[in-house]
C-alpha cells in the first residue's frame, strides 16, 4: 500500500486542483482470476465513514470474468445477466468499443450490483456501488455518470446516476428496448452507462461477520403488487415490506439485504426461467442500515443491539408460471454487514 498526494489522486480519478492531503491507495488482485483493482481511500469524518473506492471504471475484461462464466454460480450462487454482447452488437454497439481495456457499458442497475456481490465472494472482503454521500465527498468533480447504491425515492426501484449532476435514468434508454418488460441486465442504448465499485473497510474478517449476519432477524416479508411508468409502458414491482432484528450484542452501521421471490418448494427465485425472459432477473437489494446514505432517515443511524427497524424494497415482477415462483411468499437474506465499533 502506498500513500498519494490530493494532486496525484486526482489526476489518477478525474483531474482537480486542491489542497495536499495524503491518501492512501491499494491494489487487490482478485482470487483466481487476472483481475487487479486498483482502490483510493477517502478519509472520512464526523458525518461520514471512510471508503475505498477505484480509481476508474469497471472493465469490459474485469466484468466478463465474471459475466461469461456462468458454470461457477453452482459454486457461488450469484446470478448472472442474460446473454448481452451479441444482443449489443446487433443494436449497433461497434465491437471496438467492447475492447477488454474500455469501460464496460450499457449495464442496467443489477448487472452492476451483481458483479458487486461476485467480487464480495471472490476476495472476502466488501464491495458495493458507491452512494451519493461519498461520491460527493470525492476530491474533485467526477464528470461521468456512474450509478449510485440507493435509489431515487427509495423504495422505489430508480436507479440514480452521479457524476457533476445528479439523475436518474434517462427515459429514452428504456424506450429502446423492444422487450415488454425491459431488460433488468442491459441497455440496448447508453453506451456510456459504466459504474465503478467501493470497498467497505472492515476489522472483522469475512467469517466473523458471516457468523453474525446468522443473528440478524428478518421476519413479517409481505408483499403489494405496483406499477411504475417506465417511458410510455408501465412496469410491475412487488413492494416487500419486513423487519430486521439486531439480535447479537454489536452495533452495525451499515447492513444489505438481498429480497426475492421464493418458489413452492420455498427456495430462492433469483431470476425467471420459462419465459421469454428468460433470464430477468426478479430480486433486489436494499440497505435498511447505512452510515454513508444520502437519504435523512433511521436507516444512517447505527442498528443497535436488540433494536429492531423496518425496511421496504421493489421487485422486478415475475413472468414465470406458478409453478416455478409463488408470487406471494418472498425470502431474504444479508449481503454484507459491517460493525459500528
Amino acid at each position: 500500500m502506498r500513500t498519494l498526494g490530493v494532486p496525484a489522486l486526482c489526476g489518477l480519478l478525474w483531474g482537480c486542483a486542491s489542497a495536499p492531503l495524503e491518501l492512501r491507495e491499494e491494489t487487490l488482485q482478485v482470487p483466481g482470476t487476472k483481475i487487479r483493482l486498483d482502490m483510493v481511500l477517502v478519509p472520512g469524518d464526523s458525518h461520514l465513514r471512510s471508503f475505498w473506492i477505484s480509481r476508474r471504471e469497471i472493465t469490459w475484461e474485469e466484468f466478463d470474468r465474471f459475466y461469461q462464466y456462468p458454470e461457477e454460480e453452482r459454486v457461488d450462487g450469484i446470478t448472472r445477466p442474460s446473454s448481452g454482447k451479441n444482443y449489443l452488437q446487433l443494436s449497433g454497439l461497434p465491437a471496438e468499443q467492447m475492447a477488454d481495456h474500455l469501460p464496460v457499458t450499457n449495464l442496467r442497475f443489477h448487472s452492476a450490483i451483481s458483479y458487486c456481490e461476485w467480487l464480495s465472494r471472490k476476495t472476502g472482503l466488501i464491495f458495493r456501488l458507491p452512494t451519493e454521500v461519498e461520491w460527493l465527498a470525492l476530491p474533485g468533480e467526477p464528470k461521468v455518470a456512474q450509478y449510485c447504491l440507493e435509489p431515487d425515492r427509495p423504495p422505489d426501484f430508480g436507479p440514480v446516476l452521479r457524476g457533476a449532476a445528479r439523475q436518474t435514468l434517462p427515459p429514452a434508454w428504456d424506450e429502446a428496448d423492444p422487450n415488454r418488460p425491459v431488460s433488468t441486465w442491459w441497455f440496448r442504448t447508453g453506451h456510456t452507462q459504466g459504474f465503478r465499485v467501493v470497498r467497505v473497510p472492515e476489522s472483522a474478517g469475512a467469517e466473523a461477520r458471516k457468523e453474525y449476519a446468522r443473528r440478524i432477524q428478518i421476519s413479517s416479508l409481505t408483499g403489494q403488487e405496483r406499477t411504475a411508468k417506465v417511458g410510455s409502458s408501465v412496469a410491475l414491482y412487488s413492494r416487500v415490506s419486513g423487519w430486521i432484528v439486531n439480535d447479537g450484542d454489536r452495533a452495525i452501521d451499515e447492513l444489505a439485504l438481498k429480497v426475492y421471490f421464493l418458489d413452492p418448494k420455498g427456495r430462492p427465485h433469483f431470476e425467471d426461467v420459462t419465459t421469454n425472459l428468460t433470464r430477468r432477473a426478479t430480486f433486489n437489494v436494499c440497505t435498511p442500515v447505512l452510515r454513508n446514505s444520502v437519504h435523512p432517515g433511521d436507516q444512517a443511524r447505527p442498528l443497535k443491539p436488540g433494536e429492531r427497524r423496518a425496511f421496504e424494497v421493489d421487485l422486478p415482477m415475475s413472468m414465470d408460471a406458478d409453478a416455478d415462483v409463488d408470487l406471494e411468499k418472498f425470502g431474504a437474506a444479508v449481503l454484507h454487514l459491517r460493525f459500528a465499533d
